[in-house]
């Protein structure tokens, strides 16, 4: 089975309509292992919470998405664990430990992240690590 790494802007779209929803949500339907790090419950909710202050989306939406997240993810992992390797691989990478936790995670795993983040995926596509990363435009199963 593919395990996948999931991030937040990946996730934000299976719950907010956007140009690439649908790719996120053939992503979802691929039957792979879904995985993501714990923190990203909180990343989520923050967008969540912009789209709900900007008025794009009603508190009955946000309230609906907040609480299927943490349903739709089949495997969480503990931060606190990811947070030294992913130190290591900012530092490699000259990029956020934020986003470094999830690459963490798919290295952890023998998985791949995928990501609607394209500055974070071309900073791991130039990287030792570039099999370790896709850009949900590039989602093709």
């Amino acid at each position: 089975m593919t395990v996948l790494v999931i991030d937040a802007s990946v996730a934000v779209k299976w719950f907010i309509r956007h140009d690439d929803s649908t790719l996120a949500e053939k992503v979802l339907a691929s039957h792979s292992e879904l995985h993501a790090p714990d923190f990203q419950q909180a990343e989520f909710a923050n967008a969540i919470w912009k789209y709900s202050r900007a008025r794009l989306i009603g508190a009955e939406q946000a309230v609906a998405a907040l609480t299927a997240l943490p349903k739709t993810i089949t495997f969480w992992h503990d931060t606190a664990l990811l947070a030294p390797p992913a130190f290591e691989l900012a530092t490699k990478l000259d990029h956020p430990v934020y986003d470094c936790l999830y690459l963490a995670l798919a290295i952890r795993l023998d998985g791949r992240v995928v990501t609607a983040d394209r500055g974070f995926a071309g900073r791991v596509a130039a990287s030792d690590y570039a099999s370790r990363a896709i850009v949900l435009r590039d989602w093709a199963e």
